[in-house]
């Protein structure tokens, strides 16, 4: 009995939300009319709610799809919970306002659409449609939801601007974990693989540079270093070798990597909101 209740625990896949949880700092971070007591709540939405749906939902859809099945009544309680966590989501939605209603909507459909997808389409498809309903929408539904805004005030550059950097950083992480974790690459497409993380990492530079300044520029490549260091450490192998990286090890290059941009985002934001300066 506690074995099977700790396997389904398992399927919320509680690392991955932690890893996540960069996207939720991100869309905090551009918020300017932020309500104090929405934070928890919309907390509540993405990473309790809607992030362990999603991957149930995976978790279901990749079972239906082998021949090793799950046991009729496990998989009806797993649909349930499912439908269960996306109901309870938009219920939280509603006591905020109507149009985290449609955004969380929005995220529910693009999930189940990619549960689909994710089985028949073509990995870069499958990639980019999976970075920007985990990076761009999530960012949406935070930055809607935290603000007293109407969706006309998401038409700024500030706020695309995230959008479509935390969206390129997903598509980049799956590269650099095609990189890693798949023999025979081949050199010139890890390296291809690699010059669109830079490019990315270079943009966001400049993003944070013409909106937020040179210090928090300088902070973000601070954040980012233990994480790039660890990371060409464990490319080395792949390029030498031609061999692939444990997935424990790629945990750890992914908890380095998310840990350092929570505490990014999370320093950038009281430094913006000046709390830092009442403690100084």
């Amino acid at each position: 009995m506690i074995k099977s209740f700790l396997s389904f625990l398992g399927l919320f896949k509680f690392e991955v939300i932690f890893i996540l949880m960069p996207v939720y700092f991100a869309a905090l971070l551009i918020s300017p009319n932020f309500g104090q007591d929405r934070l928890g709540l919309v907390f509540l939405i993405v990473h309790l709610l809607l992030y362990p749906a999603d991957h149930l939902l995976r978790s279901y859809s990749e079972n239906t799809s082998t021949d090793a099945k799950y046991p009729l009544f496990k998989s009806l309680f797993i649909l349930a919970a499912i439908i269960a966590f996306q109901l309870f989501a938009l219920i939280e939605s509603a006591k905020i306002n109507f149009w985290l209603i449609g955004f969380s909507t929005l995220y529910i459909i693009c999930s189940w659409l990619n549960a689909r997808i994710s089985r028949s389409a073509p990995p870069l498809f499958s990639v980019s449609f999976e970075s920007f309903y985990r990076g761009a929408v999530i960012v949406l539904l935070v930055y809607i939801g935290l603000n007293d805004y109407e969706p006309m005030n998401l038409l700024n550059f500030r706020v695309f601007g995230m959008m479509a950097f935390v969206s390129l950083f997903f598509v980049a992480l799956n590269f650099s974990y095609q990189s890693v974790s798949q023999t025979k690459s081949g050199v010139s497409k890890i390296l291809s693989k690699e010059i669109f993380s830079m490019v990315t990492i270079t943009g966001f530079l400049f993003y944070l540079m013409i909106f937020f300044g040179t210090g928090l520029m300088t902070a973000f490549i601070i954040s980012i270093l233990p994480a790039l260091l660890l990371y060409v450490f464990l490319l080395r192998p792949v390029l030498k070798e031609n061999s692939t990286i444990t997935s424990t090890r790629l945990s750890i290059f992914y908890f380095v990597a998310s840990t350092g941009l929570n505490g990014f985002f999370i320093y950038s934001f009281l430094k913006h909101t000046n709390v830092l300066q009442v403690f100084s």
